[in-house]
């Protein structure tokens, strides 16, 4: 199951307007991004999904998240996956490569 967590973060904006992020915080904790991996966009053909961008990024500490932005309220979001075993443990999502691919079939909760 996806989950989406409200966070807050710190963006460069270019003369395009266009927003990348440097930076963000998840239970006061700063997490400064050192890399952005990849990046792409989800359009919004399923009417019950909003257009995102989205962000595979390295902090500064080594980890790799994914982190969205949803365009229709430029609210940004860390994505967390749960794990389907017995455990429920969550993994991050830096490993899963067919994730916007898929997102419109699971289960989101926000």
């Amino acid at each position: 199951m996806i989950r989406l967590v409200p966070i807050h973060v710190g963006c460069y904006e270019g003369s395009k307007a266009e927003e990348t992020p440097r930076w963000f915080s998840l239970n006061e904790r700063r997490f400064d991004i050192a890399e952005i991996v990849d990046r792409w966009y989800q359009a919004s053909l399923d009417p019950t999904m909003a257009a995102a961008a989205h962000f595979r990024i390295r902090t500064t500490d080594g980890g790799v998240h994914l982190i969205r932005q949803d365009h229709e309220t430029l609210t940004w979001y860390l994505v967390e996956a749960q794990s389907f075993r017995p455990s429920t443990a969550r993994i991050s999502m830096s490993c899963c490569c067919a994730l916007s691919a898929t997102l419109g079939r699971l289960s989101v909760q926000q």
